[in-house]
This record gives structure tokens, C-alpha cells and sequence, in this order.
């Protein structure tokens, strides 16, 4: 059986935490940090993305889906956090269409 991976994403008011899990339901291995709080919208994602290519780039190519959780308000059709009181910009884009 071929392992398929999954990388998990919490977004917190204090710490985003990343892992990755495998097709079995086991978590792996986890990476917490403090939140970036920036104003500059950007940020966040970029955050994220070092994240996951720091700890996770050996098996990227075997991740068969990326799951985001956050505070919100959200938007889940346009996959953004909009004017949540934790995180100073006002609108991040957590999605993109592919």
C-alpha cells in the first residue's frame, strides 16, 4: 500500500500548529508557533508555507489533501478569513482555486 499523506492546519489567536497525518489516521508529526499577527495580508500564508516546506518537503509530493482550521468570521466559498479580531489583517486568503 502506497502511504498517502495529509498536512492539518490550525490557525490560533496565540499558535498556528502544523501536521501531517497518513491514510491510516496517525499523526506523524507536529510543528507549533506563535501566530503571525501582521497587518500586511500576505503574511500568514507565507507563514504557512515555510512551515510546510521546512518539515514536510521530503513527502509533498505524496500529500493528497491540505485541511485549514481557524478562527473566523470565514468565508468558506472564497476561502478567506475575513475581520477576525485575532489576526490584525483584514481579510486572509486561505484557498486558492485551482
Amino acid at each position: 500500500m502506497t502511504h498517502q499523506y495529509y498536512i492539518l492546519i490550525d490557525i490560533g489567536a496565540t499558535y498556528t500548529r502544523v501536521a501531517i497525518g497518513n491514510n491510516e489516521g496517525r499523526i506523524l508529526y507536529k510543528v507549533k508557533k506563535r501566530t503571525i499577527r501582521s497587518s500586511r495580508g500576505p503574511a500568514l500564508p507565507e507563514f504557512i508555507i515555510n512551515i510546510i516546506n521546512k518539515y514536510f518537503k521530503s513527502v509533498l509530493d505524496k500529500v493528497s489533501a491540505i485541511s485549514i482550521g481557524s478562527i473566523g468570521p470565514l468565508d468558506i466559498k472564497r476561502g478567506e478569513i475575513i475581520g477576525s479580531p485575532n489576526i490584525k489583517a483584514k481579510q486572509y486568503t486561505i484557498k486558492r482555486a485551482y
